[in-house]
């Protein structure tokens, strides 16, 4: 996946979500909301994998949940407690609203409940307000400004805008918030990593309410428990253990077992809620693994070849000088998984190449800033994550080598039953210049035509490449070659008053994703602005 957002483009469809890699902004499938019409394989380019095999269920060793808690808290309330939700329709708001309602009857309280899912059925906002009491209450459900005693932020979007806002009061609301949000339908075609503005909705949340406390419960879900749809009830488990509801736990497994639906599951998935919150630990344990690593994470220093002593020695050296110990071992790892991929992609002298050209950008870089000032790597890591990029486009060799040994095969491999069962979703650019309009749906047969393309990656860019003619891999040189001579002009040019926009004009080549037309418009629309950038700075 390029990140490009076409997919989404064509589809509009927001199980189509963000994953941030050291690569920038990529695309999942989202399993649990996917409707499987399928328009987002109308999206130009060959990521898609059709898998056939079932999912092997969370390994009970990997996910290590603790066999026993300590018992939560009471929560000290007075005569009543309103508890504000809003999240997503189809994703439980409404059923965690009517758990806490049976709850409390167990325990011997009062409540009352009101929904506003308006015309939400899937994927639009769900508001529930639900007052618990001690004694028979009387008037409307509703919370008014500034009334709730805890607030379920089930969506960060629905959570932060003006209407869900107003029933909190910074000395008084607690909050419990998942810090994952869905992407809506504006967004999905955007090709931008949306991590900042989930900053910026928890930070919202932290202003309005007396505490926060915020966890990726759908990616917890998915990692220990299968489901992503259990989310709301892990985060319902994180209240519960912090002893934010007023409600005993016996009464609230109870309830769950007296809604009759999924019972099992949604107990598991309040422990796991429980259990986040009482080892912090298990939550980066959980999602270590949940998703495909990309190129770029984990640790390829002990497998540099060889040949690649003497730069990796030289850019070391100049990552001494630019950074502290801390941030340095990150960064080394990161450089180091991009030289590997490269030697293999091509062959050492293209690693070299790279090692070489952020070599001197780290050398320019360090030389911006005062001796007793370190840790400013911000333009060695963004030209070193863009040039990465470009001098590893994938043209029919690397496609091949990314579906048949990239990361995310080895990572499929792991969490699938038996043999793969897969379909390939290709439409070649050669098949395409002769007139081809769809994508093909090609079984594993195919797959001794792309271990071929493999072996013969060393012909790329050679007079043999049979390839090289293309107007594709011609884009992808012409890009490669202005992209070199741009960093290395930065690199010569750079002082510590123009750091920042060279920055950002290193960053531009982010913009510069997706495969063929795509690619080349995108190419189009960057080249002059960054031109004009470097001639001002």
């Amino acid at each position: 996946c390029e990140g490009c957002g076409d997919c989404g483009v064509k589809s509009t469809c927001v199980s189509l979500r963000p994953v941030s890699t050291a690569l920038g902004r990529k695309t999942r499938i989202h399993r649990d909301s996917c409707s499987d019409d399928r328009s987002c394989l109308d999206g130009d380019c060959p990521a898609f994998l059709s898998v056939l095999n079932p999912s092997l269920p969370p390994d009970p060793h990997e996910t290590r949940l603790p066999s026993a808690l300590p018992s939560p808290p009471s929560l000290n309330w007075d005569h009543r407690y309103a508890i504000f939700m809003a999240g997503i329709g189809s994703t439980g708001v409404v059923t965690i609203d009517a758990l806490l309602v049976r709850a409390a009857e167990l325990d011997g309280l009062y409540a009352i409940h009101m929904d506003q899912t308006g015309l939400a059925q899937r994927g639009g906002k769900v508001v529930s307000h639900c007052l618990v009491s001690r004694s028979p209450i009387e008037g409307s459900a509703r919370i008014g400004w500034g009334q709730a005693d805890l607030f379920l932020a089930f969506d960060p979007l629905s959570a932060t805008d003006r209407l869900s806002l107003l029933p909190l009061d910074p000395k008084r609301t607690r909050a419990l918030a998942h810090a994952d949000r869905a992407p809506t339908g504006r967004e999905v075609g955007a090709g931008q990593d949306e991590s900042a503005s989930i900053d910026a909705m928890l930070e919202a949340l932290r202003a309005n309410t007396r505490s926060l406390f915020a966890l990726r419960a759908e990616a917890l879900a998915e990692a220990a428990l299968g489901p992503s749809i259990l989310a709301n009830t892990v985060v319902l488990g994180a209240a519960l253990q912090l002893g934010l509801l007023p409600v005993s736990q016996n009464s609230l497994e109870q309830a769950i077992r007296d809604n009759g639906v999924a019972a099992e599951e949604n107990l598991r998935a309040l422990w796991l809620g429980r259990s986040v919150v009482v080892d912090p630990d298990l939550a980066d344990r959980l999602l270590a693994n949940a998703t495909a690593p990309s190129v770029g994470d984990g640790d390829n220093l002990a497998t540099l070849p060889p040949a690649l002593a003497e730069s990796w020695t030289r850019l070391d050296a100049e990552l001494e000088r630019l950074s502290d110990p801390a941030s340095r071992q990150a960064l080394r790892c990161r450089l180091a998984s991009f030289a590997v991929d490269l030697a293999d992609y091509q062959n050492t002298a293209h690693a070299r190449c790279f090692l070489e050209r952020i070599r001197a950008l780290a050398e320019a870089e360090a030389r911006c800033q005062p001796d007793s000032t370190k840790g400013s790597t911000a333009l060695t890591e963004t030209g070193a994550r863009e040039l990465y990029r470009v001098m590893a486009p994938k043209d029919e060799y690397e496609v091949a080598r990314l579906l048949m040994r990239g990361p995310f095969r080895r990572w499929l491999e792991k969490r699938r039953r038996g043999p793969l069962r897969l379909r390939y979703h290709l439409r070649p650019p050669l098949l395409r210049a002769l007139g081809l309009r769809r994508k093909l749906a090609l079984g594993r047969w195919i797959e001794p035509l792309l271990w071929g393309l493999i072996a013969l990656r060393r012909l790329r860019g050679t007079a043999f490449d049979p390839f090289g003619f293309m107007s594709p891999r011609r884009l992808d040189r012409a890009i490669q070659h202005w992209y070199t001579d741009l960093i290395s002009t930065l690199a010569e040019s750079l002082t510590a008053e123009n750091l920042e926009a060279a920055i950002r004009i290193a960053g531009l080549a982010d913009r510069i994703r997706g495969y063929e037309g795509i690619r080349a418009a995108r190419f189009a629309e960057v080249q002059p602005l960054a031109e004009s950038e470097l001639a001002a700075l």
